[in-house]
């Protein structure tokens, strides 16, 4: 996609992680829109280190057109209200969100 108004917004929850990272690095090198996603302050650091900005979870899944939630197995729940997800979630969303999401385990 080209930049500008039509660029495609991707969230990644676990931005910081060891996955959530080398999804960040590919990403960013492509014209997309990224709202990277880190709750602990370690992992807004690691993301302010490597010249990003953190994005509230909250903020940034509503903006999405898609949502990477690069996060392990025992935290997807939290991310969903104490809901259970046991399997990748590919373009169905998930409770309460109305994007495309892919859940990486």
């Amino acid at each position: 996609m080209k930049r500008g108004e039509n660029m495609l917004t991707i969230a990644i929850i676990g931005a910081a992680g060891k996955m959530g990272s080398r999804i960040t690095d590919n990403l960013s090198r492509g014209d997309y829109s990224l709202l990277l996603c880190e709750k602990g302050d370690a992992g807004i650091s690691r993301i302010r280190e490597r010249g990003f900005s953190n994005t509230e979870t909250k903020r940034a899944v509503p903006s999405s057109d898609v949502i990477i939630m690069a996060v392990p197995d025992a935290k997807i729940g939290g991310i969903f209200g104490g809901k259970h997800i046991t399997r990748p979630m590919i373009g169905r969303p998930p409770i309460a969100v109305k994007r495309q999401c892919l859940c990486l385990f």
